[in-house]
């Protein structure tokens, strides 16, 4: 795995927190890339034949895993597949480091059962990393989907 990659996972990780270790964690969670195809360099955006392609995989995936909480990592994401899913209430964010970042109002999508939304990717343009602060976001995401976040045994 790339450098990029490695930083990618951890920051996912570090966003639920860090009192978990990796093996924990990553046995907790389901991961899946919403576009299935390789873009042609960083930064490229998907075609609208990816995006339609992607559609019926992720409803699959949702339907087989029934998550309670479904968390974007970027924007641009959450932004296309919202809509095609209805708003949810909205989270109302408090952590100070994260209200930094982003705004104390933050949108959900209801998909099936499961309430999603969304953080900044951790190679967002215009934002350093250490200012990306989602630790906030994911909390209310968990805590709204009726879960917490605490260490697993």
């Amino acid at each position: 795995m790339g450098s990029l990659e490695v930083v990618f996972f951890r920051y996912v990780q570090c966003a639920f927190g860090k009192e978990i270790t990796s093996e924990e964690f990553w046995h907790s969670v389901a991961h899946h890339e919403y576009i299935q195809n390789w873009l042609e360099y960083p930064g490229a955006r998907p075609s609208e034949e990816m995006w339609e392609r992607a559609k019926p995989l992720f409803r699959e995936i949702v339907e087989e895993l029934k998550p309670k909480c479904i968390l974007f990592i970027g924007k641009c994401v959450y932004s296309r597949v919202s809509k095609d899913f209805l708003l949810s209430q909205a989270l109302d964010i408090t952590d100070v480091e994260s209200l930094s970042v982003y705004q104390g109002v933050h949108p959900t999508i209801q998909i099936d059962d499961a309430i999603g939304t969304w953080v900044y990717h951790s190679a967002a343009f215009g934002h350093k990393s250490g200012l990306k602060k989602p630790k906030g976001v994911v909390s209310k995401l968990v805590q709204n989907a009726g879960g917490s976040i605490r260490r697993l045994h």
